[in-house]
């Protein structure tokens, strides 16, 4: 398991560089969908080295029980849910399966910060990261059942609620 991960931010307060909030919201830790990080202020710019105790990247899952899977994207879409009320969007964020992270006990996701410039809508990158996992889960009916959800809802929350839907449908099947 990876225990620290650094991230460089070029320039201050422009480009790559950290705005003021963003360093107090990940310093004071007041969202729990980042990691816990300390920042070293440099001459072209801020390190941040984040404390991923415990998590490890999600490129690195060898394979998934069903249930974990739509565990580990229900929790990744319930924290983007958190970062969106400290006004951190999906699509203002880089996530791709090397830089987030899941505990391999409670199936929780945690994010490095790392802003990204591309504005990508954050469904699509949820689906990227669900993609990469295909052939790692192995019930491959939910998996496009879940693909679905993700597909056809606009809303977090909504996205949230059928996934959960899927895990007590899943669960119910299988006893």
């Amino acid at each position: 398991m990876t225990r620290y991960e650094k991230v460089n931010y070029i320039g201050r307060e422009s480009g790559n560089g950290l705005k003021r909030y963003e360093k107090d919201l990940l310093t004071l830790r007041l969202c729990d969908s980042f990691f816990p990080v300390s920042f070293i202020e440099e001459k072209n710019g801020t390190k941040g080295i984040f404390d991923c105790s415990g998590y490890e990247r999600i490129c690195r899952i060898e394979e998934l029980q069903c249930m974990d899977f739509l565990s580990m994207i229900s929790s990744m879409v319930s924290n983007m849910i958190a970062t969106e009320k400290h006004c951190i969007f999906g699509e203002c964020l880089d996530l791709r399966v090397e830089n987030c992270y899941v505990n391999l006990k409670n199936w929780d996701t945690k994010f490095l910060y790392i802003r990204d410039s591309n504005r990508i809508p954050f469904r699509e990158k949820v689906l990227r990261i669900m993609k990469f996992l295909e052939t790692k889960v192995e019930e491959k009916e939910v998996f496009d059942k879940a693909i679905r959800i993700v597909e056809e809802n606009e809303s977090n929350r909504i996205i949230v609620g059928h996934l959960e839907s899927l895990k007590r449908e899943f669960n119910e099947t299988k006893f």
